[in-house]
């Protein structure tokens, strides 16, 4: 068995954060449910469910497809944060996360 520690994202972290968030939801064309996801720091991510005929649009299964949509782009997103956290600590110990000076100095191309 290997000392090294273990990072990972855990499920009951995207749970949480999806079952915190705040929702609004339109549906299109009778159809197609979309589901906005406000996260607590007020990042946003899409749900959507669409079925093919209207007839069989179910707004339960809708719901439950979206918001499993909406945490698979969250596993996304937090394996990134994660992996930029950890570079950071490798390469800056002093320097454990993303904090506010750290995105002064970050440039983004078109918003100089």
């Amino acid at each position: 068995m290997s000392d090294r520690k273990t990072f990972s994202v855990s499920q009951e972290q995207i749970d949480k954060l999806i079952n915190e968030a705040e929702t609004q939801e339109a549906i299109f064309w009778d159809k197609e449910l979309v589901i906005s996801f406000k996260l607590h720091n007020g990042f946003t991510v899409l749900g959507r469910a669409a079925c093919v005929d209207p007839a069989n649009f179910d707004l339960v299964i809708g719901r439950k497809i979206a918001k499993d949509n909406a945490k698979e782009q969250l596993w996304q997103l937090e394996g990134y944060l994660l992996q930029t956290k950890l570079h950071y600590q490798k390469s800056a110990p002093s320097f454990p996360t993303a904090t506010p000076e750290h995105l002064r100095t970050t440039s983004i191309t078109g918003l100089e």
